[in-house]
């Protein structure tokens, strides 16, 4: 029974975050509030990227960044807080639906690279977990 409550309260918390209305451009760039962010300390495919497996296999690693960074923005509202702004104009920040930090949960699903250069903020050690539980990216 206990169980069961503790599902529903994680089910009620996520409903409560809101819905969606996000656009995803690439595994580590999307448009929130008619503002493009590129996420801070992560690195991604380009949509539609190419990727050589350690096998020799070539495989679209951009799209599955893509796709796996649309699938976290389904789970509430997002909101980035904004850091600086690029050479690009993209704003450069952490983003985050309900309490999910999107960079980490993209480099520990194995579907971008931690990066050192992070900016305004401390860079969260990804890198280590990454290399060691890596999916996806490094097949």
């Amino acid at each position: 029974m206990g169980r069961i409550l503790g599902v529903i309260a994680v089910l009620l918390a996520w409903a409560n975050c809101g819905t969606a209305g996000n656009y995803v451009i690439d595994g580590d760039t999307l448009v929130v509030d008619k503002k493009t962010f590129r996420i801070n300390g992560i690195d991604a495919p380009e949509a539609g990227q190419k990727c050589t497996s350690e096998r020799g296999k070539q495989w679209g690693c951009g799209d599955a960044a893509t796709n796996a960074l649309y699938e976290l923005t389904r789970i509430g509202e997002v909101r980035c807080e904004r850091i600086e702004t690029d050479k690009y104009g993209r704003f450069v920040g952490r983003c985050y639906v309900c309490d999910v930090d999107l960079g980490r949960a993209m480099v520990e699903r194995g579907m971008a690279w931690a990066i050192g250069a992070c900016v305004g903020v401390p860079c969260q050690p990804l890198e280590n977990g990454f290399e060691r539980d890596a999916k996806g990216l490094c097949d």
